[in-house]
């Protein structure tokens, strides 16, 4: 799992979800990522994690885990009154069957009801969309495709906090 060593405001609340859904999840080899970067790589979008030294690296590359998470936003927070919202989005790529190895049925819908209930327990990010299958990664440079055992999850909402936890 990829956290801050001590996050603030945004990322405070972003890596309070990271860990709930990793913790809740119980999925062996998933990679669970906080925000990410949305970097321009030749004309392209591609989400990238801070490594350090100045480096970036993507989080679409790798294959070696069962399935990963990360969040990402748009850039813009508006305010009102003491709170601030920032649309955000979660995005999952999972692998069904290594996540389900004994399923000889496809947990898609399983899965998406399992994530959005963890996600509504929280009180501070607002699901107004979720998107399934290739629609979830049409924004990046990427050559990754939805086909079973691959799900591709994206919930598109705000999250809405005061300035500084």
């Amino acid at each position: 799992m990829y956290v801050k060593d001590n996050p603030i405001g945004l990322d405070f609340l972003v890596q309070r979800l990271q860990n709930k859904l990793y913790k809740e999840l119980q999925y062996q080899g998933l990679e669970a990522y906080g925000r990410v970067y949305i970097n321009d790589r030749e004309g392209e979008k591609v989400p990238e994690y801070y490594h350090e030294n100045n480096e970036y690296r993507e989080v679409l590359q790798d294959d070696r885990a069962n399935g990963l998470f990360f969040f990402f936003e748009d850039g813009i927070t508006k305010k009102s009154s003491s709170r601030l919202t920032t649309p955000m989005s979660l995005v999952f790529l999972l692998d069904l069957e290594k996540l389900y190895p004994d399923s000889k049925e496809r947990k898609d819908e399983e899965v998406r009801t399992k994530i959005y209930s963890i996600i509504e327990q929280q009180k501070y990010f607002y699901i107004n969309e979720i998107i399934k299958g290739n629609e979830v990664l049409k924004d990046f440079k990427t050559n990754l495709k939805e086909m079973h055992p691959y799900l591709f999850l994206r919930f598109n909402g705000e999250m809405k906090y005061q300035g500084i936890y």
